[in-house]
């Protein structure tokens, strides 16, 4: 069965023992298992890279575990079965080689699997995280079919543009979803993170005064830039949640640029290479 951290530390392989040997001591690891967001980005790649897919698994798993217990042995086996349709550990090692888009993607594709595999007394345990309701489960079995399965619905959200997002939640009202905000509880896929207080890029700080002057149309030259660092925000939201928008707690590695005009502080959200931009409310 898919239970928690601690058994899965307990039933490496001995491969994967001779591996990790050389990443981090027992308690180092133990801390790791149950904290995958623990580990530096090079303690991370090394841990991916000397783990079974079976272990990556339980690993990715470990926050919706924690939350409802082990998984039933016919839920593993659904679960084992999809996930042979996401590469995970690309996945995972997108976020850290700075690619969020297709992590998020593929972190999705794979929990809403998982969900979708969960019997009923399964669901009703994790669904309050979810912020689903007992109902929701055959909705979310729908769902995952008119996106093509696991697979089709990490190629659909791996869309530069919106329209893989703007797919899924059509599927979802079609399916008799409502998908209002982020769900709290999505596994997380680790990142590469800029050091805190990076110096932005001169592009980055470039394409942000001509998206914020474009927002707020105003001229270019008239925008002040205050504030600019680099920072890892806890989602692919960019740190400001859109409503009718659902993201994955994928943790993001961007850059804060504070730009004052007329008395008044606008925060600019971005992604690591800028293609993704946000405007937050003032302040912010």
């Amino acid at each position: 069965m898919l239970d928690d951290p601690e058994a899965v530390a307990a039933e490496l392989s001995n491969q994967e023992l001779e591996c990790l040997a050389g990443v981090a001591d027992v308690t180092r690891l133990l801390t790791i298992f149950n904290d995958p967001g623990a580990a530096t980005t090079e303690e991370q790649v090394q841990l991916i890279n000397c783990l079974q897919d079976e272990t990556l698994t339980r690993m990715f798993l470990t926050g919706l575990v924690q939350e409802m217990g082990a998984l039933s042995t016919e839920t593993s086996a659904c679960v084992r079965a999809g996930f042979s349709e996401i590469d995970l550990r690309s996945v995972m090692l997108a976020g850290l080689h700075r690619d969020p888009q297709t992590a998020m993607a593929g972190s999705m594709a794979a929990l809403f699997l998982t969900l979708a595999c969960l019997n009923q007394e399964e669901w009703n345990a994790a669904a309050p995280a979810m912020d689903m309701g007992p109902s929701d489960r055959e909705g979310m079995q729908c769902l995952l079919a008119e996106m093509g399965g696991p697979e089709g619905m990490a190629a659909a959200l791996e869309a530069e543009d919106e329209s893989g997002f703007m797919a899924l939640l059509a599927a979802a009202a079609g399916c008799g979803l409502e998908m209002g905000g982020p769900p709290s509880q999505v596994p997380v896929v680790p990142t590469g993170t800029p050091p805190a207080n990076e110096t932005v890029p001169a592009e980055i700080e470039t394409a942000a005064r001509k998206f914020l002057a474009g927002e707020l149309e105003v001229d270019e030259a008239d925008l002040r830039l205050d504030i600019s660092e680099g920072v890892q925000w806890s989602d692919a939201s960019l740190g400001c949640p859109q409503e009718g928008m659902l993201y994955a707690q994928v943790i993001t590695p961007g850059y804060k640029l504070v730009f004052g005009h007329a008395g008044m502080s606008h925060a600019v959200h971005t992604n690591s290479g800028g293609s993704h931009m946000v405007v937050c409310g003032e302040g912010r």
